[in-house]
């Protein structure tokens, strides 16, 4: 019975692991294609919501990868 749980428990952390780099990924992927597709239009200040947004998503992403980085660190995978 102790070892279909732990089988089960680490199927979840393994899976919760994916959803959040799949999650990073698309906030990488949003803050490229977004700066890309802006790259041939010049700077005005019209383009201050195009501008917070990318810092938003940059700062989501960021936050989100020292979260997952300190969840790691100090609370490392364990057996039930």
């Amino acid at each position: 019975m102790a070892d279909s749980q732990q089988a089960i428990y680490n199927a979840m952390q393994t899976s919760n692991t994916r959803y959040v780099y799949f999650l990073l990924a698309i906030a990488a992927a949003s803050i490229a294609f977004a700066i890309s597709q802006t790259n041939i239009s010049a700077l005005a200040f019209s383009q201050w919501p195009l501008g917070l947004a990318i810092l938003l998503w940059a700062g989501s992403f960021f936050r989100d990868v020292a979260t997952e980085y300190l969840i790691a660190v100090y609370f490392p995978p364990t057996s039930i």
